[in-house]
């Protein structure tokens, strides 16, 4: 099969654009032959970390939300060590190119930069409120009043670029985990990606291939800061996976608490093949999948299907993309039968038992007990147990 053709211009490798056009079925015009980033960062743009010309994004200045938990100073030191002295965007990016004009057609790591219609999430027969799009104009909310409470559905809304997330985008996501957050009415909140192509294709590579070893710590943090808002929110977080879920779309489906996806998403963390190791909540896949099966992952950047996903553990459903809504409002239904407040206990309590030892994750779990019988809900939900029609 005829690859990609690598050729000079000034000094610096590029890739044959017209021969991705024909490959990927991307339009030049969304390649932006005319941004000479495009043709820099070639190689970076592929492997689950697609590319989008972070300069056209609007910025805005958001004050920090406090943090739920201090980043790992670990993790985020040895990620920005990455970039000290050689950045990937001239050296590691560009070594990885003979690998990546190798890739085979189609493969998920090669349509980093294919663009893809948009798929609205279909519709339910509920009430449904549309929100303002964000300042970055990238995260769009979705506001459905049930019987029983409030679903909201968080779409990240940059198809074109596979869904990426640069600066701009996390801290809207920042902003708006935490305003649901403090929203009693919310009972679950889904995150999806709009279009039929990604869930998350990953960082963005053309903020990425830019960083040096102080911008690439803020950078990780703030995108830490995302994912830890989350998992920190009292509300059930679904991820709804459709298409490619990859680099950092893995570690922000790792960082929900249940994950559906349709049968045509791919999976993987190909970081390394652009020299950046996975990081911040990336920790969380060996309690997930397994230590070997993570090593795999992050070893070798390989992708993996859906099946397999569910077969490891990695996600809780797989089902045919017209099924995929259908899948996530089963849980959603259930969650509703619920006492609200007993399943923000409960996640609090999953949270902290992910971390403590087992006597202390038994032990923390009596004074919950104890609290539920503070307010009303345990006794109206067993009166209406009791009383149910046999």
């Amino acid at each position: 099969m005829v690859m990609p053709s690598i050729a000079k211009e000034n000094g610096r490798a590029k890739l044959d654009m017209n021969l991705i056009h024909s490959l990927t079925g991307t339009s030049k015009a969304e390649m932006a032959l005319s941004d000479p980033r495009v043709r820099r960062s070639a190689g970076a743009s592929a492997v689950g970390i697609a590319s989008s010309p972070s300069t056209t994004e609007r910025t805005r200045s958001i004050a920090a939300a406090p943090l739920a938990r201090i980043c790992s100073p670990v993790i985020t030191c040895y990620f920005a060590r990455t970039f000290h002295h050689s950045r990937p965007s001239a050296t590691r990016a560009q070594a990885h190119l003979p690998a990546i004009s190798r890739l085979p057609k189609r493969d998920p790591t090669s349509l980093a930069i294919l663009a893809a219609r948009l798929h609205p999430i279909g519709a339910a027969n509920h009430t449904m409120r549309e929100s303002a799009m964000s300042a970055s104009e990238r995260v769009r909310l979705t506001s459905e009043d049930r019987d029983g409470g409030r679903i909201v559905t968080i779409t990240i809304d940059y198809p074109e670029r596979l869904n990426v997330l640069n600066t701009p985008i996390i801290q809207d996501l920042i902003d708006t985990v935490h305003r649901l957050s403090a929203d009693e009415q919310i009972r679950a909140i889904v995150i999806t990606g709009a279009g039929d192509r990604a869930f998350v294709g990953g960082a963005d590579a053309f903020e990425l291939v830019e960083l040096n070893a102080r911008t690439a710590e803020t950078f990780i943090t703030s995108f830490h800061r995302f994912l830890a808002a989350l998992r920190d929110c009292p509300i059930p977080v679904i991820a709804r996976i459709d298409g490619h879920c990859l680099g950092g779309g893995m570690a922000l489906a790792a960082a929900c608490d249940l994950r559906a996806a349709s049968d045509r998403s791919t999976f993987g963390m190909p970081e390394v093949r652009v020299g950046i190791p996975s990081v911040i909540e990336a920790a969380l896949l060996p309690g997930i999948i397994g230590w070997g099966r993570a090593r795999e992952l992050l070893y070798t950047g390989d992708t993996v299907d859906g099946a397999t996903a569910a077969a490891w553990g990695l996600i809780e459903r797989v089902v045919p993309a017209d099924q995929l809504d259908a899948a996530v409002d089963g849980w959603i239904t259930s969650i509703l039968a619920c006492g609200p407040r007993a399943i923000r206990a409960q996640k609090t309590l999953m949270h902290k038992w992910e971390s403590l030892p087992l006597t202390a994750a038994i032990a923390v779990g009596i004074p919950v007990f104890a609290e539920a019988f503070a307010t009303d809900e345990p006794r109206t939900y067993l009166k209406s147990f009791l009383n149910r029609p046999r």
